[in-house]
């Protein structure tokens, strides 16, 4: 049903996804990564293309904006929620 928010996060997610496992930057902003690498266990966006889509176009797909986005791995990354992630 492409009026309900979660079937068009959904399918954001997978497209992004899907342009991720071809080696190119993300539309939308939903696929995020911990970095391991000096036990940082830090949240961090994959890659995106900013000019593609537009925070409105995020908003009515249920994602957000890129600052929300950013501000939610800000404070993600504060709270320290890996501590169940390998080290």
């Amino acid at each position: 049903n492409p009026e309900y928010s979660g079937a068009r996060w959904l399918a954001s997610a997978a497209f992004d996804r899907f342009l991720l496992s071809k080696k190119q930057p993300q539309w939308y902003g939903t696929q995020m990564k911990y970095d391991f690498s000096n036990n940082l266990k830090k949240l961090f966006l994959e890659p995106i293309n900013k000019e593609v889509v537009t925070d409105a176009e995020r908003v009515e797909r249920g994602v957000g904006t890129l600052d929300e986005i950013y501000k939610k791995i800000e404070m993600r990354n504060n709270e320290s929620i890996c501590n169940d992630c390998p080290k």
